[in-house]
């Protein structure tokens, strides 16, 4: 792994394992796009006593030159946020997607609509 990571955990003990799976999924960043200048992901389980079971809410920051994704999973009602490894996965899934999408543009890899 070449980029810089740091990884918060709010309102939850600090997991091993769960650090090793957001590294796997910088990794997988990575090899999209190798100028990735910094990460900042945030596992946190808010206290919120008005829902039943833990709910995690991920956020990744991926930062690239001239540009940053920002991925913020909100828990409302999704069955995965009960799972932190789910809700990992799913936020970095998203991350992926945006951080293609900026990969095809800055390559001239979109199409482009016709003016009309």
């Amino acid at each position: 792994m070449q980029t810089p990571l740091q990884i918060t955990f709010r309102h939850m003990e600090h997991s091993d394992a769960l650090d090793a799976r957001i590294r796997e999924e910088v990794d997988k960043l990575e090899t999209l796009y190798d100028r990735i200048t910094r990460c900042h992901v945030t596992v946190d389980l808010p206290h919120n006593h008005q829902r039943h079971g833990k709910h995690f809410t991920v956020r990744v920051e991926v930062s690239i030159p001239n540009d940053t994704i920002v991925i913020a999973r909100d828990p409302a009602d999704d069955p995965t946020a009960e799972d932190p490894y789910a809700a990992v996965s799913e936020a970095f899934d998203l991350a992926r997607r945006q951080l293609q999408t900026r990969v095809d543009r800055m390559r001239g890899d979109v199409k482009r609509h016709a003016q009309g």
